[in-house]
């Protein structure tokens, strides 16, 4: 077997494959992903452009969907963090029902408590101890 010779392309798709699955296993995954898909059905809810979005008058009912996406986000890319990233996006879930017709019809307000309590709740898996 030559150590040179190039990796098929099976063999790199299985190799990202894996590195893809270990990846998501170390952080809450579902979490980040529900309080990203409630916080987009609530903008979508609303049916907001992007002119309103980026508007200086944006107002709440905009900025908790958004925040709740951040923190989705946010939860995904550094977990270490993440409940204080699941307590304000359970805080902006709840917010959205008030603020934005009630929470995008209580199904993004629903996936994003879900997703909040999930994140805050996760529990890293324990470290085998290494050789030596």
């Amino acid at each position: 077997m030559d150590l040179l010779a190039p990796v098929s392309g099976r063999r790199r798709a299985w190799r990202a494959w894996r590195a893809w699955r270990a990846w998501r296993r170390r952080r809450p995954f579902v979490a980040g992903l529900l309080l990203v898909l409630g916080g987009a059905e609530i903008l979508l809810v609303q049916r907001a452009g992007p002119g309103t979005l980026l508007a200086a008058g944006a107002d709440v009912r905009y900025a908790l969907p958004l925040l709740m996406c951040g923190c989705g986000v946010l939860i995904l890319a550094a977990p270490r963090g993440r409940r204080a990233a699941a307590v304000v996006g359970v805080l902006s879930s709840l917010g959205s029902w008030v603020a934005s017709d009630l929470g995008g019809f209580l199904l993004g307000m629903a996936l994003g408590i879900t997703g909040g309590l999930l994140a805050f709740g996760h529990r890293a898996a324990p470290v085998a101890p290494g050789p030596g």
